[in-house]
């Protein structure tokens, strides 16, 4: 069967409805495209990426629920609060805090860039996910993809083994 791992990692339902939900309300009257734009920034990262950015932001929003604060607010004093709330209330170790504070920055530079429409981050993620458009178009239709498996015995090897060493 046609198996692609790349149709897997980088697809257009990539993006948890969690992100969709802090950047819509930035794109109104910003950009045009606003489906292109769904589909690239989905397919820009792998899903493994997007799925640890969605767990960032949704320990970010319990925290800012549980301070009565704006959880799109995204902004560094806030997150040294958070920093305190996960180390006391969720006893995170230092290694998970970094990554959920390396997701919510990222968030943080992306969400200010679809704000103003534009920006070297944004463009990257954009470029990223046409170039894995591409990637997964042209893989589905390359001769690899289509060729068919056949499993070889171990009688086989063997066989091929004895005629190598001939």
């Amino acid at each position: 069967p046609n198996h692609n791992v790349n149709a897997e990692k980088y697809g257009h339902s990539n993006l948890p409805k969690l992100l969709k939900t802090l950047f819509s309300p930035l794109l109104v009257g910003k950009i045009q495209c606003t489906q292109k734009f769904w589909d690239l920034l989905s397919s820009s990262l792998a899903r493994s990426t997007w799925k640890r950015y969605n767990t960032a932001l949704r320990l970010w929003k319990t925290f800012c629920d549980k301070k009565n604060k704006p959880w799109i607010n995204l902004e560094a004093e806030n997150r040294v609060d958070f920093i305190c709330w996960c180390t006391s209330t969720k006893k995170r170790s230092a290694s998970t805090l970094k990554i959920y504070l390396s997701s919510l920055k990222a968030l943080k530079i992306l969400a200010d860039e679809i704000k103003l429409g534009n920006g070297p981050l944004l463009e990257k993620f954009m470029i990223q996910g046409l170039e894995n458009n591409q990637g997964r178009a042209a893989s589905f239709s390359s001769a690899s993809a289509r060729r068919k498996v056949h499993p070889v015995s171990l009688h086989t090897l063997m066989a091929i083994k004895k005629g190598l060493k001939g």
